[in-house]
């Protein structure tokens, strides 16, 4: 079937940053080059265009304002597609970047350097969340309560988020969207890639003949990225997909700066998955507070 398009959003990835952890921490500003440049321009078009296949003279433009890069990309679109048509901005904390907590920099580190804390804690994170099941993990923590992360101790001043934390707000941003009634504004939203890969997974598996149940979503999720990811490396070296090169191929797989992902809404069953979700984010909460009880 095709897009309708008065039922696609749009969704784009902020633009290339400052790698400067030691200057910034992790909210660099965007970078004054001519491929962020180039990359507003057609960023703004794609979304233009979309537009003006729904016949809108206004553009919702959602965000979180918390990081300076999602924040002065919203900004610099806005500046961008207001040329041609009214655009009103709105921010979201649901569609807050994942917290990836204050890890301790070694005394030699500089800006633009690899951070070795930040890769191993990824590699942690998705062993104890989607291996051990362990949905509450939070990231950087060297007792993840199932499995001692031993190479994390003392490498964090503050721990970061739980994948059950992160989920609660993606998908009630995506009820949101879901719940929309006003069909004469088109709809794009900026962030970091990890929301834009979660509902690119979401609608894909809303087209499959299954209920998922609130304890699996997430895991179906993943499983489908980790399909995707496998399928993408036998295609192009008939690498096996094991664990002990996942997070390359992970970060191999990321969205690049400023690359935009329509969703189309024409064949999503909406009253099925605002019942998917709902029961979801009601099993995380739950979840949560039993977590709470057990760990002291």
């Amino acid at each position: 079937m095709a897009a309708s398009p008065k039922n696609t959003i749009i969704g784009f990835r902020h633009f290339e940053d400052v790698d400067a952890i030691k200057t910034y921490g992790f909210d660099g500003p965007l970078l004054q080059n001519e491929d962020n440049n180039r990359r507003v321009f057609e960023t703004a078009r794609r979304i233009i265009s979309i537009a003006e296949r729904q016949q809108s003279r206004t553009l919702r433009l959602i965000f979180s304002p918390s990081l300076r890069r999602i924040r002065e990309s919203a900004h610099l679109v806005r500046e961008e597609v207001s040329k041609t048509m009214t655009v009103v901005l709105e921010e979201c904390d649901d569609l807050r970047p994942f917290d990836q907590g204050m890890p301790i920099l070694p005394q030699d580190y500089r800006d633009g350097d690899r951070l070795l804390t930040t890769l191993d804690a990824w590699d942690a994170y998705c062993q104890a969340t989607y291996v051990d099941r362990n949905i509450h993990y939070r990231f950087g923590d060297h007792d993840g309560n199932m499995v001692i992360q031993e190479n994390l101790e003392g490498r964090f001043k503050a721990l970061g988020e739980s994948e059950a934390d992160y989920l609660v707000r993606k998908y009630r941003f995506l009820l949101k969207i879901l719940s929309q009634e006003d069909n004469s504004e088109s709809v794009a939203f900026c962030s970091q890639t990890n929301p834009l890969l979660l509902y690119r997974e979401l609608f894909a598996i809303q087209k499959e003949p299954i209920e998922p149940s609130p304890e699996e979503l997430h895991f179906l999720c993943w499983r489908y990225f980790l399909d995707q990811i496998c399928e993408r490396s036998k295609r192009r070296a008939g690498l096996a997909c094991g664990k002990d090169y996942l997070i390359t191929e992970i970060a191999r797989h990321d969205l690049a700066f400023g690359q935009a992902i329509s969703f189309d809404l024409s064949d999503f069953d909406t009253a099925k998955w605002r019942k998917i979700l709902m029961e979801a984010m009601s099993h995380l909460n739950e979840k949560e507070v039993l977590q709470e009880a057990i760990v002291p």
